[in-house]
């Protein structure tokens, strides 16, 4: 009876026993496949960063451990694309830069929406958003059209481009009682604009190069455009060439170029530049 009640007790305990390390285990199990998930979530989310960035693919940046919130894409830096920061950086601002040799491919409109997509969360001024873009694909008659109204020294590189685009200001607003008034930070606003719109190109593998040189009167009547705008600027997009395309004279100058030191332009407290 003692040997029959032992063994029952004996039993029940290694059944708990067993039990206890099936959940044990089980447990471990658990933890080591929430560590996987986190671990594949993690090498998809660093995957899918450097994907989207031809400029990251290129340069095969390391990314160490998953941050609180996001993903460190691109540590700072200071020297990259022949140019050389005084402070750290990220590294898209010393990618960016103007081409003038471009291959002449096609950019089709869902990767071109795409640029502008970005310029339209740009921050602007009491939201007025008094940015515009008229734009024309090479191949088109537009193209033609906005081509020739750029000065003669850029038509000679941008006919190659992929799309050109005119950029324009809403100089005016209308109050809520119907005043027209100057919108004082038309200019201002659209530049952020533009800058959106020039780094999204660089992130998605093309090249946008900003134009003073345009006509501003016979932009406006080429492109219809009514009182209270005005043209900023023309900017030509496309993908990289050889620089060996261009004409001696620009050969020459295609390259990134430099900036002014920091002390030139930011001054603490009181204005003492030029």
């Amino acid at each position: 009876m003692l040997f029959s009640s032992t063994r029952a007790a004996f039993s029940e305990n290694a059944a708990h026993l067993a039990s206890f390390r099936s959940r044990k285990a089980r447990a471990r199990q658990r933890a080591g496949f929430d560590d996987f998930l986190r671990s594949t979530f993690q090498c998809a989310l660093m995957f899918c960063s450097v994907a989207a960035n031809p400029a990251l693919r290129k340069r095969n940046i390391k990314v160490e451990g998953l941050p609180k919130g996001f993903i460190e894409k691109d540590p700072p830096v200071t020297e990259l694309n022949h140019r050389t920061a005084d402070h750290p950086i990220h590294s898209i601002f010393l990618e960016r830069w103007s081409p003038r040799a471009f291959t002449g491919e096609e950019i089709i409109e869902k990767e071109l929406l795409a640029l502008f997509e970005a310029a339209r969360w740009a921050p602007s001024a009491s939201n007025i958003q008094p940015w515009r873009f008229v734009y024309a694909r090479r191949g088109t008659d537009y193209f033609a059209s906005l081509l020739e109204t750029l000065d003669e020294g850029n038509q000679r590189w941008a006919k190659n481009a992929s799309a050109l685009v005119i950029i324009l200001s809403k100089t005016h607003r209308q109050t809520s009682s119907g005043e027209i008034r100057p919108a004082y930070t038309h200019a201002f606003d659209t530049g952020a604009a533009w800058f959106a719109f020039a780094l999204q190109t660089q992130l998605a593998g093309w090249h946008a190069h900003a134009m003073a040189g345009i006509d501003r009167d016979k932009a406006m009547r080429v492109v219809g455009v009514p009182e209270h705008y005005r043209v900023e600027a023309a900017v030509a997009i496309g993908r990289l060439a050889d620089p060996a395309t261009l004409p001696d004279d620009l050969r020459e100058r295609e390259k990134p170029s430099q900036r002014k030191p920091i002390n030139e332009f930011v001054f603490e407290g009181q204005f003492r530049g030029d």
